[in-house]
């Protein structure tokens, strides 16, 4: 489905997912969205992405390519009064909430093994919690770190840019491939790499844990194992992060206080 400006009128079938769903669908009666059974093998038009973070990144992995409409759900995400069920589902449905389209991280490790992620990449230590990682990372072939000994690799998309990257660096970015390092020995904590930057990380001490988001599905790299890393061809389409990331509402989860209702 491509960006809308203009309001839809006609019925569009929508698969709600979320913790907290059945709070949602009575919101959605007087609509044109019309919300399919968790069962339904038909394909929704739109996934309505029903609460946070985590919520939208287990319905990119379930609902690939499929556009979502993220809103934070009441119960545990409070919002500022601008940004209430209603209102987000009336902005999206006269046309005015924008989309925008973000590309995936793709990393492929020993025996073909992959993972996608939308937002962030996490190479960390395993099994010893008070030891470190040692890595090599190269990019398009020439070596870029020697060695980096660090709690953890971040490897972000500019999507994931405001995750665990901003966490480490305090800071973000709007394209390219960026490297943040947990708690590294000696040398830079981040770095940003073009787009089309290709990645070999290879394991010089561990083992290590390879995770992609909150994606239970990890896998483990052992000394001496390499990692292929670069941004994929596979894209994520996501509307009203505006309203899904105002600092308002953010700062009312920061600070634990209810939300208005809907």
């Amino acid at each position: 489905m491509p960006p809308l400006h203009f309001p839809i009128l006609s019925p569009l079938p929508v698969q709600v997912v979320g913790r907290f769903r059945e709070e949602l669908l009575p919101l959605l009666a007087d609509t044109p969205l019309v919300p399919l059974p968790p069962e339904a093998r038909e394909t929704p038009a739109l996934v309505i992405s029903y609460g946070g973070d985590g919520t939208l990144l287990a319905a990119e992995r379930e609902f690939p390519g499929i556009p979502k409409l993220p809103i934070r759900d009441r119960s545990h995400n409070p919002r500022c009064p601008h940004h209430g069920e209603r209102s987000c589902l009336n902005d999206f449905l006269q046309g005015n909430t924008p989309a925008r389209i973000f590309p995936k991280l793709q990393a492929i490790g020993p025996e073909g093994k992959t993972l996608l992620a939308l937002n962030d990449l996490a190479i960390v230590r395993h099994l010893h919690p008070l030891g470190a990682i040692r890595i090599r990372i190269r990019q398009d072939g020439a070596l870029l770190f020697p060695q980096v000994i660090a709690d953890a690799l971040i490897v972000a998309t500019p999507y994931g840019a405001t995750g665990y990257f901003q966490s480490i660096t305090r800071g973000t970015f709007q394209q390219g491939l960026g490297l943040a390092f947990s708690n590294p020995v000696e040398g830079e904590s981040f770095l940003v790499l073009r787009p089309d930057a290709s990645l070999d990380v290879e394991l010089l001490r561990g083992p290590a844990l390879v995770q992609a988001g909150n994606n239970p599905q990890g896998f483990s790299l052992q000394e001496g194992e390499h990692l292929q890393v670069a941004l994929s061809p596979k894209t994520a389409t996501l509307y009203g992060l505006e309203a899904f990331r105002c600092r308002e509402c953010q700062r009312l989860r920061q600070d634990g206080l209810p939300s208005p209702r809907p």
